[in-house]
């Protein structure tokens, strides 16, 4: 077995220079994604601030998360009329095949807004790795237990409707 020193890195000049540059691209970007955040949270409205200060009470959520899902669910979670209306706006409402005495297996319908759709699913997968409630044996338990908690977030929807 050869050392560290010979078996990690390479001594050349363009890649040296090449690592510099993306590196020095990251950065570039991160700061980016600060300040993007920053001018999005200063536009926010009350309510939406209340909304990203109630989704990122949950382990896993972080504030450019919610706003991302606050800002694709359209700002206000009053324009949906229940929490099924939110759902089918992401697609993630499931839908099975069937014809005479055929059924199908279920799936997504994955008609709505895949943006807000993408957002939700990293929002439940951070959640569920993150956080030992939501932790199971199986992954899709912790997403249901995951979802089950939004749901009394979304209570408020279903009582103004």
């Amino acid at each position: 077995m050869g050392t560290a020193a010979s078996s990690i890195g390479v001594s050349s000049p363009a890649k040296e220079l090449i690592l510099k540059q993306d590196a020095s691209l990251l950065l570039y970007v991160q700061e980016q994604i600060k300040e993007t955040t920053k001018a999005l949270t200063s536009l926010c409205t009350d309510r939406m601030k209340k909304d990203i200060e109630i989704l990122t009470s949950t382990k896993g959520i972080g504030k450019t998360m919610a706003l991302n899902f606050v800002v694709e669910m359209g700002g206000d979670i009053t324009l949906y009329k229940n929490d099924k209306s939110l759902i089918a706006a992401s697609g993630l409402d499931p839908t099975t095949y069937e014809s005479g005495q055929y059924k199908g297996q279920s799936k997504l319908t994955k008609r709505g807004n895949r943006h807000l759709r993408r957002v939700i699913w990293l929002m439940a997968t951070r959640v569920v790795f993150s956080n030992d409630l939501f932790r199971t044996s199986s992954t899709r338990e912790g997403v249901k237990a995951c979802a089950t908690r939004w749901q009394y977030w979304l209570l408020p929807i279903n009582s103004s409707g």
